[in-house]
């Protein structure tokens, strides 16, 4: 089912700088600490599967979906399904379940064994199995948001598992009120890579489709890159009986346009995250390679011990001189941190401002209100990679106020209120000390 562009070349970039940093241990700097940490980042992002999350309410699908997309029935469905647990299934060549805590170790469990491990009470269950169609994916059955602390759940499992979120809701009455206030929850980056899928659709004739779709307005419509009606049973009925009516069964059922447009999305992602990487790896990890290289020439050079020993003469390292920074990007880069600086603090007084003079109304919305404004920044940001010394750093501080903000949502006293503000001043310390590309923040 993937077809994904290769990052073979670069994963062996990185892992051809650890593995000589490993050998050569060189003397500890500034320019191997950081490419040491976008490195190992690199590895980790490069070697996981992108992350396809399928959320919604119970009975909306999710499980029929997945296992749509597998070919078999791999995940049980409806009410025999394994409960308040969320459940990811990728490829391997070895078949094996694994319970998972996000507080303590995992256990494994041999072969199929779904059942088992969700008898262990588990945060997460992930199920490896042989499917060679799932290899660069992994496909996630999240909790579902059937109340406030299923919902925290689902939320925290989406903010740390999820790469492209499919939102599951039936085809007679989709993202009912309920469904919205979910939606409200969900990271701003989520939101941005999300598909509507309207399930049980062979409940419904077209004009209902139709009606369906118009129940939405217009901004959440917007919101979705794809919507799309998918007729479950039709579906599961071609696989199960392939003739030769399977491709237009397959096709009228909508099982091909989520399959393309999944396939599509999964591409989009990891192309974005390839050409990212790309551009790390010139910032951070060649010039460190350059390094570790010249210093491998200079032990190569020089002459092994003798028994009567001859002290030779002090070898100089080759170290490439550093790249001049033209004044001309200089200045574009600051004009750059200028702008962010400005545009945060901006918004930022507006926030701190309410919350000098009490002025929270409901806390659930002014907390939402300081997690869409990082967000946000963290966009800006991320689009600016390169173009400023120790982003990476800022920007995974904004991913984990962006995630507490979320958790914060789901309380409701004024010191929810107090804790949105005082992490939008702690952040504001961080963005006050970066600095444009090629210096050192003070």
């Amino acid at each position: 089912m993937s077809a994904f562009p290769s990052a073979e070349a670069e994963l062996r970039e990185v892992n051809r700088f650890l593995e000589m940093f490993a050998a050569l241990d060189p003397a500890p700097s500034a320019v191997f600490d950081q490419a040491l940490d976008h490195a190992h980042a690199y590895k980790t992002r490069l070697e996981t599967p992108v992350r396809i999350a399928f959320t919604g309410k119970s009975l909306a699908g999710k499980s029929s979906l997945i296992n749509l997309l597998i070919g078999e029935k791999v995940l049980p469905t409806g009410k025999a399904s394994v409960g308040s647990v969320t459940v990811m299934v990728r490829h391997s060549l070895i078949e094996r379940t694994t319970a998972s805590w996000w507080d303590r170790p995992s256990v494994e469990l041999p072969g199929r064994a779904l059942a088992q491990a969700a008898e262990l009470g588990p945060d997460i269950i992930t199920l490896d199995i042989t499917c060679e169609p799932l290899e660069g994916l992994s496909l996630i059955d999240i909790v579902s948001f059937d109340d406030a602390e299923s919902s925290k759940r689902a939320v925290f499992s989406l903010m740390r598992l999820a790469d492209v979120m499919l939102w599951c809701s039936r085809a007679e009455n989709p993202m009912i009120k309920a469904d919205s206030e979910s939606w409200r929850m969900i990271p701003g980056r989520l939101i941005r890579n999300s598909m509507l899928i309207l399930t049980h659709a062979e409940d419904v004739d077209e004009a209902g489709i139709a009606a369906a779709k118009e129940k939405l307005t217009p901004d959440r419509l917007r919101s979705f890159r794809d919507v799309i009606p998918v007729s479950t049973k039709v579906a599961m009925l071609a696989l199960s009986n392939p003739g030769p009516n399977f491709e237009e069964l397959w096709s009228v059922s909508g099982a091909q346009q989520l399959v393309e447009s999944v396939i599509a999305a999964a591409v989009e992602l990891r192309e974005a995250e390839i050409e990212k990487i790309r551009r790390g790896l010139a910032q951070f990890i060649q010039p460190a390679q350059a390094e570790l290289d010249a210093l491998a020439r200079t032990s190569a050079t020089t002459p092994a011990p003798t028994s009567d020993p001859v002290v030779p003469p002090a070898a100089v390292p080759v170290v490439p001189a550093p790249t001049p920074i033209g004044t001309a990007t200089q200045a574009a880069d600051a004009q750059l941190l200028d702008k962010l600086r400005q545009d945060w603090f901006a918004r930022a007084r507006s926030l701190l401002d309410r919350a000098r003079d009490g002025d929270y109304g409901d806390p659930a919305e002014f907390v939402m209100a300081a997690q869409e404004e990082v967000d946000g920044f963290r966009d800006r940001l991320s689009d600016a990679e390169g173009q400023l010394a120790e982003s990476d750093e800022l920007i995974a501080e904004c991913e984990k106020a962006n995630d507490i903000l979320i958790l914060l949502q789901f309380e409701s006293a004024d010191s929810a209120a107090l804790d949105a503000a005082r992490i939008v001043v702690q952040l504001s310390e961080g963005i006050d000390h970066l600095c444009p590309a090629g210096q050192k923040a003070a």
